[in-house]
């Protein structure tokens, strides 16, 4: 069951490499703004320490309820985002759908997970 933890790793790392390879290959200076760019590599470092994190309790999972409440939140957050951003058409569906809800089903399962160790 701990093998969920990796799912939610690859997802991140897959992520954060996205991100970093749109940051650099599109960096122009009406991308958007100024602190956009910013953001998406942040965002990126975000992505990976949490991917740390999760192969940290895949292999020490006496730890796993607090600190993945926090990592399922987080993913059940961008998927209520972008369910409401695909909503109102501010995105598109491939993005709902490699973002959004591949965060849903991860979040699900992370919350399945910490019912397990609870």
């Amino acid at each position: 069951m701990n093998y969920i933890l990796l799912i939610g790793a690859a997802l991140n790392f897959f992520a954060a490499i996205k991100l970093i390879s749109e940051s650099f290959s599109s960096v122009r200076s009406d991308a958007g703004p100024e602190d956009y760019l910013f953001l998406k590599i942040f965002v990126a470092g975000v992505a990976v320490a949490f991917a740390s994190l999760y192969l940290y309790l895949f292999n020490y999972p006496q730890f796993i309820v607090p600190f993945l409440a926090f990592g399922a939140s987080t993913k059940s957050w961008a998927f209520a985002v972008s369910v409401y951003l695909v909503s109102t058409k501010r995105i598109g569906t491939r993005l709902f759908i490699e973002l959004g809800l591949s965060n849903g089903v991860v979040a699900v399962m992370f919350w399945f997970l910490i019912h397990q160790y609870a």
